[in-house]
Parts: structure tokens; sequence; C-alpha cells
């Protein structure tokens, strides 16, 4: 096989234009990866992309992007193989634009070994090519692989260095993928960690608008109670309230997460039940995230959790949640059947145990039980 670096190759500006629509279109890497096959190395090539994040969520987690017409964008998905996989383990030793012969990555004994070669390339016999090392960082590290038989057609004199001509529009579209591929990951990440908790969540973006709501919001969102969509905004039933979220919510926007802090706005409900309580704080990015406590649907783990953290008696925490929850002493003592000057002296007691001065911290500590979000005044009615 001839290096053939003296040789100048034009690449085709159609196979250009395919390789950065891959970037953002992935199902289109097989097809795409098959023409650099036949670019880089003739008829019966096979092109593969190998791609392992070195640090983040995962490290070592990577996968193949296989240039076969009907395979998947994401041909192989393993975790920890960069030590091992034939198609990493040398590459990580080598320069970033490094081309040579395949074999400088892994022998063909090695390469027949691999997934890859059983399901795409076992009918071929062994296995030879030109490899290429198209990033190598402490984040990422990626290759691509021309693989063929050694039966067959010999190489092209300038197979490396058409790879070689490749290699820009190969690296950068590897790039632009990765990094939207990881943050498309770290969104859903982020999405499932949302879900996980009760409390219902919500994010409002740069302009105002609602870009995003857990399965507890989105659940709000349905029962209209108190919260609801109006066009693409996060809008409160209640005129007043509404105004107070707005506001809150422009204010949040302003400030940014930089000086921490939130107001909580007590959201009235058509149902006439206890009043939501929304907590809202500002973000990196400009925009706001809102987290509103149902108290119609708190269940006993949130008294039990106050009693152990704070070593109320079972009455003084089934006090605490229902203050929290927007209750006036007089109705604290109609539903619990205390008179109001006993209620007050459980009340106290919160304060005492919880280090709290009134009503408005008492919300945050009891609503803001997932997750804390700062100081500030409670706004709305």
């Amino acid at each position: 096989m001839s290096d053939g670096s003296a040789a100048v190759v034009l690449v085709p500006a159609a196979l250009v234009d395919e390789l950065y629509g891959a970037s953002l279109a992935p199902q289109r890497w097989p097809s795409v990866l098959a023409a650099v096959a036949g670019f880089v190395g003739g008829e019966r090539c096979r092109a593969v992309a190998a791609l392992s994040f070195m640090e983040g969520p995962a490290p070592g987690r990577g996968w193949l992007l296989a240039g076969v017409e009907g395979a998947s964008e994401r041909a192989y998905d393993f975790l920890e193989a960069t030590a091992w996989h034939p198609l990493f383990v040398r590459a990580g030793a080598l320069p970033e634009g490094y081309v040579g012969p395949s074999e400088e990555f892994a022998s063909a004994d090695e390469l027949a070994r691999t997934t890859l070669a059983r399901e795409f390339l076992s009918e071929e016999g062994s296995i030879r090519g030109q490899s290429a090392v198209l990033h190598a960082s402490d984040e990422l590290l990626a290759a691509v692989h021309v693989l063929r038989p050694r039966q067959g057609a010999a190489w092209p004199e300038d197979a490396a260095s058409r790879l070689r001509a490749l290699l820009p529009h190969l690296r950068r579209s590897i790039e632009v993928y990765s990094r939207l591929r990881r943050a498309r990951a770290q969104s859903e990440i982020d999405r499932a960690l949302l879900d996980r908790i009760d409390v219902a969540a919500f994010v409002i973006d740069g302009l105002g608008r609602l870009s995003r709501a857990n399965a507890a919001g989105a659940a709000m969102l349905d029962r209209g109670d108190g919260l609801e969509r109006v066009g693409d905004r996060l809008r409160c039933v209640a005129a007043t309230a509404d105004g107070a979220l707005q506001r809150a919510l422009t204010e949040a926007a302003r400030r940014g997460a930089a000086r921490g802090g939130s107001d909580v706005v007590v959201v009235p409900r058509r149902s006439g039940g206890r009043p939501l309580m929304a907590f809202v704080t500002g973000l990196p990015a400009g925009g706001a995230a809102v987290l509103a406590r149902d108290p119609e649907r708190h269940g006993p783990h949130v008294e039990e959790l106050l009693q152990r953290l704070f070593e109320l008696t079972p009455t003084e925490a089934r006090v605490a949640v229902r203050v929290a929850s927007g209750e006036r002493p007089s109705e604290v003592g109609a539903v619990l059947g205390m008179a109001v000057a006993t209620v007050r002296t459980h009340l106290k007691k919160v304060f005492d145990k919880t280090s709290t001065t009134g009503q408005a911290q008492v919300v945050r500590l009891v609503m803001g039980e997932v997750p804390p979000m700062g100081e500030g005044e409670a706004g709305g009615e």
C-alpha cells in the first residue's frame, strides 16, 4: 500500500457538504461514511468512525458510526472500551491528524475479532486499511478507519492522501456531532432528573416563554387548577397572582442566578383548595425556573421529615405544613380542632426549632424541601 503523501487530492464539494450535513442529521452517517470509504479506497471498502468520551458523566463511553447502508446511527455502544478495543487502544498514543496503515492502530487479527468485523466484514476475509486520528484531547478521542479485504483490487496509490485531504472536514464534522450528541445526552439527563422530583418544575427562557416542564409540572398544567399554559407562557388563573408571577419572572431573568434568591408567589386555585406555592429564581443564561408545590398533594413523608430534621412533635409538624400551605392560624385551628392561641404556641415552637422568624421562611422550609431556593420575600396575595 503506497503512502501517496505527495499526491494532491481535491475532495468533491458534494462529499464535503454530506459530511457537514451528517453532523446535524446523524441518521445520514452510514451513507456518508460509505461515501468516504468509496472515495478513499474504492469498492468493497467500509469506513468506521470510532468515538470515545474520555471524561464527563460517562468516561470511556463511546460508539462506532459504521459506513454500512441500513446500519443504525450508533452501530455499537460500549462502556470502558477505550482501554482495550482495537479501534482505540493505539489511537490515543498517536498525534492528532496522524494518517497511516490500519495495522499501526490494530493488527489484522485484532480487527478480525471485533464485532464490527464479524458482522460487516466476515465474508470479506482478512482486513487491511488506512486510519487517521481525528481528535485527541482530554474530552474526546476519535479516529476513522477505512477497511477492506486483502483480496481483490489493489488500494489506490493515493489512498493515504485522499484520507489526509478529508481530515479537516471529518474532524470538524465529528467535533460538531459530538458536541450536539453530548448536549442531547445532558438534556436527557436533566429532564430525567427533573422528572424524578415530585415538585412541579418549569423552565422559562430569556424571552419569557415556557420552554420545559417536568412530569409533575405537565400534570399540574393539565389540571389547570392554579397554573396554566396560555400560548407559550406560564400564567396563573387568578389575575392578581398572575401579575405577581410575571413580575417575579421578569425580575428573576434580570438578576440571573449570580445574586441568588427567589420570590414566592401564592397561587389561588379555581377549585377553591389550598393555594399553590410557586418559587421563582433566575437561571445562569437568563430566564427563570419556577418550582410549584401543591399542598393538597403533600404526603405524610413531609411531616415525618420535619420531625426527624428539626425534632418537631407530630402536631408541630402538622401546623408547619398547613401554615406553609398558606393557611391562617384560625384556619389551621379549625382543621386541627384547636384554639388559635394553641396554634400560635405551636407555631412559635416551630420558629424556634427551625431557626425561622416568620411564615415566609416556614413556606421555604417546607415547600423548598426539594430543593432549597434561597431567601426572599413572599409575593402575590
